[in-house]
């Protein structure tokens, strides 16, 4: 199942929430992609804690997009030296990892 698309928003009000925007016949609406709020408050995190892990949630379909695209531009160039080879591998192991589970 492929995931929300992005942008994925971490900003105020939502410091410690990482929600999604959406438009539909004309009407803008965010959903919660993650509350970091309630779960970091049981565990004791800091809010310094929470909000880089709300930053780093976030930038995730961003991040995963630009894997994508540093993996097309390696497998372009690669004239098959075992370290591309292996870089490549990790690239499309974390692809598959962030996006099948």
């Amino acid at each position: 199942m492929p995931h929300t698309p992005g942008p994925w928003i971490n900003r105020k009000p939502y410091l410690y929430k990482v929600v999604a925007g959406k438009t539909e016949n004309h009407t803008s609406f965010m959903f919660v992609i993650a509350d970091l709020e309630s779960f970091s408050t049981m565990q004791h995190i800091s809010n310094d804690e929470r909000q880089a892990n709300a930053r780093l949630l976030a930038s995730a379909p961003e991040l995963l997009d630009r894997v994508k695209e540093v993996l097309a531009w390696m497998e372009s160039v690669n004239d098959g030296e075992d370290d591309i080879v292996l870089e490549i591998k990790k690239c499309k192991e974390m692809i598959v990892k962030s996006t099948e589970g």
